[in-house]
């Protein structure tokens, strides 16, 4: 029996827009391509997707400002896989291949029956970072209003996160996580200089200027692979506390938390901080002490 044939579908993380992808699928500024993404950063004729035998391959053509899959900017043309992530300017896209029925995005890589590929257990530095009163910020706004006003809010997550050396994991509507490597000082130093910019990541942003973001920083062990074949990602009870912290910045009226584990061995860090005492957070037996920024370092 004859397969069916592959039904590629591509998804605006963002809005959730979903397109059929072609044999050829072209994106760019101009009308004419197939993907329209009006940004002075597109160029005219930014890439294609291009159906070679059974498999897709994504090109960029040699665009202004580049492209990239799965977190890495592309230079040759490159295969495309089940969940792959595209990213082309500010617009962030997720590739579907499904043969026969529709793909779905509610199929996320965190789905139940996804497989943990090629899996580590690595020591590393986490960090959670969530846009404070983003309901009511965005309050009476379209989706496509909400999608302008968060990209250059995630361009400036990307900014920091790639200048300390992070990894972005996945950003999350009005969140981003992200992790490091290792924990020597040197990681620690570099992941808290990121999370003092997230800190003040909305300034000067239009649309954000009541607005506020909560920064948790932790250490811990997590487990690290590919989910299927998309982007390396960490999952773990380190991985759940972080951002379990991160909801204790807004009762705390504190910004910026780290946990006692962060600081552990690390007098230069330790020193930056001040306990704020042990607190419950939700799905864990134990109270978890955080601490916060000197006045002075505020």
């Amino acid at each position: 029996m004859e397969a069916p044939p592959l039904k590629p579908t591509l998804v605006n993380e963002l809005s959730g827009d979903r397109m059929d992808v072609g044999d050829v699928f072209t994106i760019g500024r101009s009308s004419e391509c197939d993907l329209v993404i009006e940004s002075e950063r597109v160029s005219r004729k930014h890439s294609l997707i291009r159906r070679e035998g059974d498999r897709f391959v994504f090109y960029d053509l040699q665009s202004a400002n580049g492209s990239w899959v799965d977190d890495r900017q592309v230079g040759q043309p490159v295969p495309l896989h089940e969940r792959s992530h595209i990213r082309i300017g500010s617009h962030s896209f997720t590739f579907y291949i499904e043969a026969g029925g529709d793909s779905s995005p509610e199929d996320s890589p965190d789905s139940l029956g996804s497989t943990l590929v090629g899996i580590d257990r690595e020591p590393m530095v986490f960090m959670v970072v969530d846009l404070h009163s983003f309901t009511r910020l965005v309050e009476g706004l379209e989706e496509t209003q909400v999608a302008g006003l968060l990209a250059p809010w995630y361009d400036r997550c990307r900014e920091q996160i790639d200048s300390t050396g992070g990894t972005i994991d996945k950003f999350i509507g009005d969140s981003v996580f992200a992790w490091w490597l290792g924990t020597s000082a040197d990681v620690r130093a570099a992941a808290l200089r990121c999370a003092r910019g997230m800190v003040t990541s909305l300034e000067g942003l239009k649309g954000f200027e009541d607005g506020s973001c909560g920064v948790a920083l932790h250490l811990g062990s997590a487990a690290v692979g590919s989910l299927g074949r998309s982007t390396r990602t960490a999952l773990g009870g380190a991985v759940n506390l972080t951002f379990r912290i991160e909801g204790l910045t807004r009762p705390l009226g504190c910004k910026l938390l780290v946990t006692s584990e962060f600081l552990e061995d690390w007098d230069a860090g330790a020193r930056q901080f001040e306990s704020l005492g042990t607190h419950a957070v939700k799905g864990f037996s134990e109270e978890v002490e955080v601490f916060g920024p000197l006045q002075s370092e505020s």
